[in-house]
């Protein structure tokens, strides 16, 4: 559906800045935005906006739990600004706005959830300090029928009047696995990798755009002051980093480094062995006005985790490896081959980095079975049925969570997932009718889940995956 864009939405106030302040942005936006259009049209969760030169941007309704992890170091960059909203030339109110970059489960992507009002203020008032801990937060914003939670194709969250509620535990657990090692993010120019822009009413102070991969560190430098923005110095670090890309090359370059990642790593590595180090981390690329002498600024915001072991390798290559084999098959909604074609693509990457780094020695190396068990550990991940493996899109728990069946995550029941994936398979391959009468939908039947209750969750999940896809193509 395409409608006139409504004067108030936030993206016509956005997207105006965005041509002034980055016009080059902006041209990528419109042009990704272009091209998804030619695929997105008929998802009916979907609703497109247009202005005199065609579509300017859609909004998807989150009918499902919308899921995200929120924790001091991937959400750093957070913002907290009085928004003014003029009513007339002469009359105007100011609005609290707050931004804040969080990864958002249902996408698997990194977007910035927008605030308004009281919710903005509650978040960010100083008693409240809701990214003190060292622990991730997680929430759960459920729909309400009067504003569901809505997704923008220029990357932020709108809460609207959907409700916040608790997430079970083994669903926590989930979440912070799907982040570690489901989502990845590769750098490419123009509005894309998960850029969400950082701006006021008046202007845009930077775009984020995240990377997510594998890192080795190549040097740690000294501290030293660097003119960060001309009027701006301050005492930074830089860490040259290395990784390897798809066809096994391995590419060097540099970030700043945050002081809380140094000093994770002093803690843990001695000095002669940082050149042994791999990361499963994100770095944040800011885009900006100012011109710097040492080129543009990235920073290596989070730390996934350390991989000292080939086991905890083995959980990263196998997982990106997967999300890379359910993008590269257009037609997927979580089969991706038998279990050989993956343990092929995972030894073929890791044949690299184990030249590289010589991992400590494991239980890894004396179980049998070993890739059985990389794929057993990676559950909700991953599951195996017979020698087929698949790929749980994580769009899936919010699936569970919206039909109360919560409880197949704790119970590590694969046979429910499998159920539920080839019932997305069948319900875009055939009618409605026939799916009613599956050996699937039966089994759902017997756990006391409705056709139509079930069905209803089936096609919110396919335009979830659906879209998820396209972004991760066209953005």
């Amino acid at each position: 559906m395409t409608l006139q864009a409504p004067e108030r939405a936030q993206e016509i106030h956005l997207f105006p800045l965005l041509v002034k302040e980055f016009p080059t942005m902006a041209k990528s936006y419109r042009e990704n935005l272009s091209a998804l259009s030619t695929f997105g049209t008929e998802n009916p969760y979907i609703c497109w906006y247009e202005d005199d030169s065609g579509n300017l941007f859609f909004r998807f309704n989150l009918d499902m739990p919308a899921l995200f992890i929120l924790s001091e170091p991937l959400s750093r960059f957070q913002a907290y600004k009085r928004y003014i909203i003029p009513i007339n030339e002469e009359r105007k109110f100011y609005a609290d706005l707050g931004l804040i970059p969080a990864y958002f489960a249902n996408l698997n992507r990194v977007s910035c959830i927008n605030l308004w009002g009281t919710q903005a203020s509650r978040f960010f008032a100083p008693y409240s300090q809701p990214l003190r801990g060292e622990e991730d937060i997680v929430w759960r914003l459920d729909p309400e029928a009067s504003g569901p939670a809505q997704f923008s194709s220029m990357n932020f969250i709108l809460k609207q009047k959907s409700i916040e509620n608790e997430i079970p535990a083994p669903i926590r657990n989930a979440l912070s696995d799907y982040f570690k090692y489901a989502f990845w993010s590769f750098p490419r120019p123009g509005f894309g990798c998960n850029a969400h822009v950082i701006h006021s009413r008046e202007s845009i102070k930077h775009i984020l755009k995240v990377a997510k991969s594998l890192y080795f560190i190549n040097r740690i430098h000294e501290p030293r002051m660097e003119r960060l923005a001309p009027y701006y110095s301050a005492w930074v670090q830089r860490v040259e980093l290395g990784t390897i890309n798809r066809r096994g090359e391995f590419i060097t370059f540099w970030t700043y480094v945050a002081r809380d990642v140094v000093q994770k790593i002093k803690d843990e590595v001695a000095a002669e062995d940082y050149g042994k180090l791999l990361i499963n981390g994100l770095v944040y690329e800011f885009k900006d006005k100012v011109d710097r002498p040492s080129g543009g600024l990235r920073l290596l915001s989070v730390v996934a985790d350390f991989l000292p072991t080939d086991v905890d390798v083995f959980k990263s290559l196998a997982g990106l490896s997967a999300v890379e084999r359910f993008h590269l098959d257009p037609e997927t909604l979580g089969p991706i081959g038998s279990v050989s074609d993956l343990r092929a693509q995972v030894e073929r990457r890791y044949s690299h980095f184990e030249r590289r780094i010589p991992y400590t020695v494991s239980l890894f190396d004396r179980i049998g079975r070993p890739f059985e068990f990389i794929i057993d550990e990676l559950f909700p991940l991953l599951v195996k049925d017979g020698h087929l493996v698949f790929f749980v899109h994580p769009i899936i728990l919010s699936a569970l969570l919206k039909l109360g069946m919560e409880c197949v995550i704790q119970e590590k029941d694969t046979v429910a997932l499998v159920n539920f994936i080839r019932l997305l398979e069948k319900l875009r391959a055939e009618r409605r009718g026939r799916v009613r009468f599956t050996d699937e939908a039966e089994y759902f039947r017997k756990l006391g889940i409705d056709f139509p209750s079930l069905l209803s969750v089936l096609v919110s999940t396919i335009c979830g995956i659906q879209l998820s896809k396209l972004l991760c193509k066209h953005f």
